[in-house]
Parts: structure tokens; sequence; C-alpha cells
């Protein structure tokens, strides 16, 4: 299986780590397509426009770094199938559930319901109520990602389909399920249906790149798709990565030009405007945040996980630091960003960044595999 957003057996992770070190973007979905087709990668539209101009201003020497934050309000998913509620000093904390057999794959947040992603050694999809510390399965549902709709009456989630030979692989397919009265219904389904399957400001989203483990996906299939009353629209021909009310963060699709490199950063309103000067070779999209900065890290070429994280103000560089942080499987609670590195299986290495005032901070993720962020505890009124 090619996932890397998401996890999967011990061997996927093992074969992850090969990936990440590359820039973790090359696989994008659960399976390839079954025909190999021979059309030859491209360059997107939006990588011919000119960036707005930047001063950019030298890394400070003196970046900050601090203790790993006490607390953050996050599930958290463990290579032992259990899922914790918070996360205290970079570790697991607070009353568990068993989630999954085996690891947890991802989790996926609505408020302070959870889902489980289970693969193996069993498929399994389960519903966490964080307040009533519940988790129960959701039967017949075998997915390879889950996300909520934005009404949280329903889900959505890919799943194996069919399998025609001689294709050396299967089909996937998109569902959407009613979670009160199990209707389901089928929204799509081809080779290598789509990754990265989130609920967004846009809506539900998959990502669809163009190279893919066993195919080159056409131009015109690339992208980022969204649902909308039952149907699939291609939002954009780059991958989403933030964004609310019209504004949103973009990431043009590193894949065609090897294993995730290089890759830049699009802001989206009226029009996609490109926010990578054209003197950065590589640059990936993290957060947009509520007064409309833009958060991106440009990872060093030779070590992944060190590099610049760039604050932008309206396209102009605010500000720059240097340090250890990861693009991978980005959370944030408040103002801290949290990024995932691989080191090693079971455990990883956790990487954040204060967005008041730049510091970073790294914690050992002890056998952690999964995070989302949780809405905020309900509390009874006395």
């Amino acid at each position: 299986m090619c996932d890397p957003r998401h996890g999967g057996s011990i061997l996927s992770m093992f074969r992850a780590l090969v990936l990440i070190a590359l820039v973790l973007t090359a696989c994008g979905d659960h399976v390839g397509s079954g025909s190999i087709s021979g059309v030859s990668p491209s360059p997107s539209p939006t990588d011919q426009v000119k960036p707005s101009p930047t001063v950019t201003p030298v890394p400070s020497p003196t970046t900050p770094t601090v203790a790993f934050p006490a607390r953050l309000a996050l599930a958290v998913g463990t290579y032992d199938g259990l899922v914790y509620t918070q996360l205290v000093d970079g570790k697991p904390a607070g009353a568990p559930v068993r989630g999954c057999d085996g690891q947890v794959s991802s989790l996926a947040a609505l408020g302070r319901a959870v889902l489980i992603i289970c693969r193996e050694p069993t498929y399994q999809l389960s519903i966490f109520d964080v307040d009533a510390g519940t988790a129960s399965a959701i039967p017949g549902v075998e997915a390879l990602e889950a996300a909520w709709t934005i009404q949280g009456d329903s889900i959505v989630y890919t799943t194996r389909g069919t399998c025609e030979p001689p294709a050396p692989i299967c089909k996937t397919k998109l569902m959407q399920r009613e979670l009160h009265t199990g209707r389901t219904i089928q929204l799509d389904e081809q080779y290598g249906v789509g990754s990265d399957l989130r609920l967004t400001g846009a809506g539900v989203t998959v990502w669809r790149a163009m190279n893919m483990s066993s195919f080159v996906r056409s131009p015109e299939q690339t992208g980022t798709w969204v649902i909308r009353d039952g149907t699939l629209t291609r939002f954009s021909a780059h991958r989403l990565i933030d964004g609310d009310k019209g504004r949103f963060l973009l990431e043009t699709d590193g894949s065609p030009s090897g294993f995730g490199c290089c890759t830049s950063v699009i802001f989206k309103f009226d029009q996609e405007q490109r926010i990578t000067p054209a003197s950065v070779d590589h640059e990936r999209g993290v957060a947009l945040l509520e007064d409309g900065r833009i958060v991106t890290f440009r990872p060093d070429p030779v070590n992944v996980f060190e590099g610049s994280v760039v604050v932008y103000r309206q396209g102009v560089v605010e500000r720059i630091g240097r340090g250890a942080f990861s693009a991978f499987r980005v959370v944030r609670d408040l103002e801290w960003i949290v990024g995932s590195e691989i080191s090693g299986a079971p455990g990883l290495t956790l990487h954040a960044y204060r967005i008041s005032d730049g510091a970073f901070a790294s914690a050992s993720g002890a056998n952690i595999t999964a995070l989302a962020v949780l809405g905020p505890a309900k509390h009874p009124i006395p």
C-alpha cells in the first residue's frame, strides 16, 4: 500500500520511512491505476504565475528553542491500538480506549467525536465519544481512510473495490454513509480513487497526485477534488493544505519531479497566485492563519526535518527562522503547530512551532501513530 499520510503495518511504516525521507508526496493513494498511462508529467499553469515581490530577511541566528508544550488538546493513537485524549509533554495521556486490535492507522476528529481507522491485523472503523469515554464500531465498514462531513451526521471513506485480473492491483471506492440510517452510497470507483481524505474549509476533499506507485495520472484528473451533494468536483489542480471562507492555502504536486521535491505554495482567493519566490526551490504549505498570514516550511535538501519556517503576510515574508520541523501529518492546537518525524518503528519525533514568537520545540513521540485536534470539552451549565 502506498499511503504516506496514514499509518499501516510495520512493513508499510518501513516503506514510509524511505518515502518520507524524500518528502512524502510521491504516493497519493492506497492503490494506483490499472492501466499504465504514457502521459508525461507537465508543469502546472499556476507555476507560470510570477510570485509577489517579497522581502526575504536573513534567518535569525537566535531562533528560540523551548520546552515542548506541556499540554495539547489532541486525540492520540498508538501502536498498541489505544486512543488517548491528551498529549502531555509529548506523550499520550488521559484515560484511553481500545480502538484497534493492532496499531491505530489514523484519526479524524469533529469536535469531541473521533473516527478511529484500523487496518491491520483487521480493518475496523469506530467512533470514539471523548466525553462519554466510549468507542463504538461501525459495522460492515472496512475503511482505508475516513472523514466526517461538516454536519457530523455522515462519514466519507475509501475502501477496497473491484479486482479485475490481470490488473496487478484492485480499484478503490469512495463511499458515503449516513450514521443514523446506515444508508450507504458509492460516490466513485476507480484505480487510485484518492488519498488524504479529510474535512476542510471547502468541504470533504480527496487528493489525486499525478505520479502514483503504478501509473501516471492524466493532468486533468490530478488535483484536489471536493464532494458536494454526492458529486465530485475538481477544486484545484493543486493540493489543498488549509483554509476557509474563500481563502485557501495550496501546494503544487511534487510527485512529477520525483518523490515530492519540489513543491511551491499557492494562495487561492479570487484566483490562484504563487507565493513561493522564484529563488526558492522547495517550499511546503503548513497553515493559513485566521488573520490571513501563511505559514510554510522550506526543508533542507539533505535533512528534510531541518529547515526554515516562514510566515508570510499579504505575500511578503514577515518572519523566518531555522529549526527542526516536519510538514508531515501536521496538526494545530491554538498557537502550536505540530508535525511528525518518523524515527523508527515504533516511535516518532514530534516537532512543534509556536506561531506567536517563532519558537521551536521537539519531543520523543513514544509509540504515537496518529494525532487529531479535539474541540473544547462540554461543561454542564451550573
